[in-house]
């Protein structure tokens, strides 16, 4: 048996890339051309497909295809179910690699399985949802992406596919915690996709914050003067860029200890909130690709060794 998998990829759209279906990474799929989702949904999903899922779907500018075997002992089921939880945390990752390309709000909105006997007859089918994703002004947009942009995703992809921690459920168990892993890299990426899928901006900041003191601190006490201190550095330019970026990141910590402590956010301060998450964004951004394109980067960020981190800093400043 065969479990067939699509997921719908809202708010984003590709533009000169193929209407044929682009391999991304681990036997996923990107296809531009609505007609090849629609069949699927009409055909193998109709049983199990609502006109409105139709409708959604088909207003998609993108969606992502898999499809894999049922090799074990488990039940078909838990199998299925394991599979397509999976396969929506590697198309995550997927969103992941576009955002570091360029802020966007794509989604993945419903994601569709089915499994197949050997017949080609569908036995069983499981509809997820995923959490729906926001630029970092908390906006639902649609972003355009040009080939090349799309093709640099897809390396991007395959890079955090590498770093990325494993994770393995078991049948009828929680959920692995996502913190316990050594990397840094690996706890940063987890954070991102929470600050990615709040719509609350106060709340976006702070988990940026979280972000960046999850691969640069290592005290517990002077965290924000480290980790600004830290980021700033590691973002390079004069000494003057240096201390803008500073103050930056000092102010960015203001919101973030309101946050936390469960501050009431004066409405006066909104705009300057939501500038604050842009800038974040573009920071965050700018630290998880100068890592991934440093192999000796990529390989001290994905442990957590707080002295050779220490040392690197004292190294680079």
């Amino acid at each position: 048996m065969r479990v067939i998998f699509l997921q719908n990829l809202g708010q984003v759209t590709f533009e000169g890339a193929p209407s044929t279906e682009t391999a991304i990474g681990l036997g996923l799929q990107l296809t531009t051309n609505p007609e090849s989702a629609t069949a699927l949904l009409t055909g193998l999903f109709a049983p199990a497909v609502s006109a409105m899922d139709l409708q959604a779907s088909s207003k998609c500018g993108a969606h992502i295809l898999g499809h894999g075997e049922y090799v074990g002992s488990a039940s078909v089921k838990a199998h299925m179910e394991g599979l397509t939880q999976g396969l929506i945390s590697i198309t995550t990752l997927f969103l992941e690699a576009l955002w570091l390309v360029k802020d966007n709000s794509a989604n993945t909105s419903a994601a569709y399985s089915a499994v197949v006997d050997n017949a080609g007859r569908p036995v069983l089918f499981h509809l997820p949802h995923s959490a729906v994703t926001s630029t970092a002004r908390c906006t639902m947009t649609t972003t355009a992406f040009g080939l090349g942009e799309l093709q640099e995703a897809c390396m991007l992809f395959r890079q955090l596919i590498e770093v990325m921690p494993r994770e393995i459920a078991s049948e009828n168990a929680p959920r692995p915690m996502a913190m316990i892993h050594a990397s840094r890299l690996g706890r940063a990426l987890f954070v991102i996709q929470g600050a990615r899928s709040t719509s609350d901006v106060a709340l976006k900041v702070a988990f940026y914050c979280i972000a960046f003191e999850t691969l640069f601190s290592t005290v517990r006490e002077g965290v924000s003067r480290c980790v600004s201190e830290r980021a700033s550095c590691f973002l390079g330019g004069d000494p003057i860029e240096r201390k803008t970026n500073f103050k930056r990141f000092a102010k960015l910590y203001g919101y973030r200890s309101a946050v936390v402590h469960g501050s009431r956010i004066d409405t006066k301060k909104e705009n300057s909130i939501r500038e604050a998450a842009v800038l974040a964004d573009d920071h965050v951004r700018r630290t998880l690709r100068k890592i991934l394109t440093n192999p000796n980067l990529t390989a001290l960020f994905s442990a957590d060794d707080k002295s050779a981190l220490d040392k690197y800093f004292v190294e680079h400043q």
